[in-house]
């Protein structure tokens, strides 16, 4: 079982930080230098691994790009989706995070056409402002959730990107 480099505490295998201290767990191997008779240890081909702080940023970055719906068409759909393409495979929040945003975020749009159709019969004039909002609120409370740590399942998603 590795250690934390941090405060040497075990850590599970999978884990991207320290549940102890909250250091980045570094996965690339180890090599002994010497030089002038000292010997030191240095990590090969390590990359820098984000901060807690910073991935936790970028997962809620996945979720409140959302709001560029406001302002731009489909900019819900656009927002996360860009996020999650450029963090993803260096960040494992932002992979998780922003498949769930985009989940939701489509599932929204599904709904919204749909409650657009049905605009024409009357009653999809209440459905859409009440979509409206509730997309509004869910993003904000899936950000604050978010910067908690903690993975928010947004409710009434359907699940297309696994």
């Amino acid at each position: 079982m590795p250690e934390c480099s941090q405060c040497h505490q075990p850590v599970d295998e999978g884990a991207v930080f320290c549940p102890s201290c909250s250091a980045p767990i570094n996965r690339q191997p180890a090599q002994s230098v010497q030089a002038s008779g000292h010997t030191a240890t240095v990590s090969v081909g390590a990359r820098a691994e984000p901060s807690r702080e910073e991935a936790l940023n970028w997962a809620m970055a996945c979720h409140l790009s959302a709001l560029f719906g406001m302002v731009f068409p489909f900019g819900n759909l656009i927002g996360p989706l860009v996020v999650w393409l450029l963090k993803k495979d260096t960040i494992p929040q932002v992979d998780e995070h922003g498949k769930e945003s985009l989940n939701f975020q489509i599932s929204m749009t599904i709904y919204i056409l749909v409650a657009t159709l049905l605009a024409f019969v009357v009653i999809g004039l209440p459905i859409l402002i009440i979509l409206g909002i509730a997309d509004v609120i869910l993003v904000v409370i899936a950000a604050v959730e978010t910067k908690k740590g903690v993975t928010y399942k947004y409710p009434l998603t359907i699940r297309l990107i696994t």
